[in-house]
């Protein structure tokens, strides 16, 4: 999941850890290849499920709120509880 991806560039990608488990933050911008249109932005939390991968993303696009859906992304994934 966290390999290259012609679709999107990688703008800035940190480690960090959701509910204690290794995640990675990523912000992206979409190259125009695939789904959305060239310059589309979008945030992704990539977090490890030991064999899985719980993606949990945001995009600003259309007449999506980025700023706010960012925020509001990034306080879901802090609060979450994964059993």
């Amino acid at each position: 999941v966290t390999g290259e991806d012609p679709s999107r560039r990688v703008l800035a990608q940190e480690e960090t850890r959701i509910d204690g488990r290794r995640a990675v933050r990523r912000v992206t911008e979409s190259t125009g290849q695939a789904l959305f249109p060239e310059g589309v932005r979008g945030l992704e939390y990539l977090v490890d499920l030991d064999g899985g991968t719980l993606v949990a993303s945001t995009y600003d696009v259309g007449d999506l709120r980025f700023p706010r859906n960012r925020d509001v992304l990034a306080t879901m994934v802090q609060t979450l509880r994964i059993d």
